[in-house]
């Protein structure tokens, strides 16, 4: 039984350890479904915006309202150009415009597109601490650099940097920099609001958490019903065996269980070659108890004499109930004389059994005794059948000499 509580809790341990290691997979793999997530939407707004930058690069710049403060630096124009209708516009440098773009939604606080460097030629363009760092990684090779990370008032953020590279157009501003085509001159810097999208996945999350604790109940359940209905078969299986080859009344075997425990120990017999004895026993005037004192007390009788014979025989013998008031023994490695020692000390087990159990009759028993010879060739059940022949015998010797024996033994 034990060692059945450690399978069960072993299995149980497999798995848990198995739900735990799935549990953990998975939320691996959800915070890289979110970072994925996270990073191609940042990458398509940086995509978006370079698609700006190239087109206003075809067009030679965009046209701004002369109100708009903009650098002097900035301005392809810096007269302006007046228009038919009275207002004045200044032409400015594309580096501006995604400046100026860049700040819409930045009011938002869900976007920010910054195009930064760690030399900027506007002081405006200067990089942040997360920027700085990003910068300092793809100069070392990094093709781009991204995150998440904390913001004021409990916001978290992704961030995102990729390269740029000075190009020959842009070596006209960069190049009194110190760089050379195809360094690497800054960065374009993306940074998404994502503390909805967290919150969105955290939700989600708990339910995911809260469904695989319960199939994980659910399984742990399982295996205890498999496991019990298991053990409950072996039972039953052990119990309808145990039924078939056991005598209900005495606990002793019957005579098919005697059969098979016989067929066993006569191999054992067989090969290490020693003698047996074979004892057939049947209860003088067990039919008179029957009579007198109702089937009841019949039944007393039959499990008092089976508890006399476990207490003469030892439990390497078998012992059976072969029906009504007969008993079988099969006492093993026997010598010579052990009959009579048998059976005195059946015969003083018997009296004091007796003498104890304050019934209003004595148990009285007729035997018949054949020994087991492995040299002999005669079968095991012809020597059950001159046991019994011998045990009527001695009844028969018992009535003659006014012993009392009755001949009620059924067969």
């Amino acid at each position: 039984m034990i060692k059945n509580r450690y399978i069960l809790f072993g299995v149980a341990l497999l798995w848990t350890v198995i739900a735990a290691v799935f549990f953990q997979y998975w939320r691996v793999h959800e915070k890289n479904r979110l970072e994925t997530l996270a990073l191609d939407r940042a990458m398509a707004l940086d995509a978006y915006m370079g698609e700006m930058i190239r087109w206003n690069i075809m067009y030679g710049g965009i046209f701004l309202d002369s109100s708009v403060k903009v650098p002097e630096k900035m301005k392809i124009t810096p007269g302006g150009v007046l228009a038919t209708d009275g207002r004045r516009f200044t032409q400015i440098l594309f580096p501006e415009m995604i400046r100026l773009l860049s700040a819409v939604p930045d009011k938002t606080r869900k976007i920010r597109f910054h195009l930064t460097s760690l030399k900027p030629l506007n002081p405006k363009n200067a990089p942040d601490p997360w920027e700085r760092s990003a910068l300092l990684r793809v100069e070392k090779g990094e093709p781009r650099v991204y995150g998440f990370s904390k913001a004021p008032g409990n916001r978290e953020l992704f961030r995102y940097l990729r390269p740029i590279y000075a190009e020959k157009m842009c070596l006209d501003c960069h190049a009194i920099q110190g760089y050379h085509l195809g360094d690497v001159r800054g960065g374009a810097s993306v940074t998404l609001d994502v503390t909805d999208l967290i919150w969105a996945f955290s939700v989600n999350t708990k339910k995911e958490i809260a469904i695989g604790i319960f199939l994980w109940i659910v399984g742990l359940a399982l295996i205890f019903l498999v496991f019990t209905s298991v053990e409950r078969r072996k039972k039953y299986l052990v119990d309808l065996k145990a039924m078939s080859l056991e005598d209900y009344l005495t606990g002793l075997s019957n005579r098919r269980g005697f059969l098979v425990l016989a067929q066993q120990a006569t191999r054992l017999i067989d090969r290490v070659n020693f003698k047996a004895l074979i004892l057939y026993f049947d209860l003088d005037d067990f039919k008179q108890i029957n009579d007198v004192y109702g089937h009841k007390e019949g039944d007393a009788a039959l499990t008092l004499f089976s508890q006399v014979l476990r207490s003469t025989f030892r439990q390497s013998d078998l012992l059976a109930r072969m029906g009504g008031d007969e008993f079988l023994v099969f006492a093993l490695d026997t010598g010579e004389s052990c009959e009579k020692m048998i059976t005195d000390r059946l015969q003083r087990n018997l009296e004091e059994a007796n003498a104890e159990s304050g019934k209003p009759y004595f148990l009285k028993v007729s035997f018949g005794a054949v020994e087991y010879d492995p040299d002999r060739s005669a079968f095991f059940e012809e020597l059950i059948i001159e046991a019994d022949r011998r045990m009527y015998e001695n009844k028969a010797a018992k009535k003659a000499s006014g012993g009392g024996a009755d001949d009620d033994g059924q067969h």
